[in-house]
This record gives C-alpha cells, structure tokens and sequence, in this order.
C-alpha cells in the first residue's frame, strides 16, 4: 500500500471514527456537507455482513466496524455518515497536523 496518500501515515497517533445514522430525508449529522452516504444495505454490501473492516483515509490503516446496532432497523431508509479524526500522541504536533491537513480540507 503506497502510503505517501495518507496524510498522517508517519505522524505518531492514531485515527478514529464515528458512525453518524439519519433517516433517509433528514439533514446529515453534525452539518457534514460530503457526497451521500450509503444506506445500511449498502453498508452491509461493503462489509460482506454486519461486521467488517474499513480502511481509514488519514493513516491507511484497517479499523473494524459493527452495524449490529442497527440490526433491527430499515436498512434502505437508514444512512450511516462516517467521520474520521486523527489522535495525535503528542499535542506539540498539532501545527504539523494543520500543515498536513490543509491541501486536504480536512478539519
């Protein structure tokens, strides 16, 4: 895996993510403004199930994932939004974190 297209793939830390659910129609979580997300069906698909692993965007590291929340739920009127964030080991590398992030737009 080419690591030079993950932002944070040699800064110490780790990223994290969260699950955002919505029912289709209503606005996105926490005013995220991306592309649309991917029902619950659709994250099934990706996942082969209701378990899995999804590869992060700012280490390129693999991070398991569950739906077994939402198991009961609709899974075509049910959308998940992912939000990733990036833990730093050491708070004296938050303007080299800023500086990596800027060409990404990614707060």
């Amino acid at each position: 895996m080419d690591k030079g297209k993950f932002p944070y793939a040699d800064v110490p830390g780790h990223a994290v993510f969260e699950l955002l659910p919505y029912w289709e129609g209503q606005a996105r979580p926490n005013n995220v403004e991306l592309g649309a997300d991917p029902t619950l069906r659709g994250w099934r698909e990706r996942l082969g199930g209701h378990t899995g692993e999804i590869l992060d965007p700012l280490k390129g590291e693999f991070h398991p994932v569950s739906l077994l929340a939402y198991a009961t739920k609709d899974p075509d009127r049910l959308r998940l939004c992912i939000t990733w964030k990036f833990k730093s080991d050491s708070p004296l590398l938050e303007d080299e974190i800023r500086r990596r992030l800027a060409p990404f737009k990614v707060g």
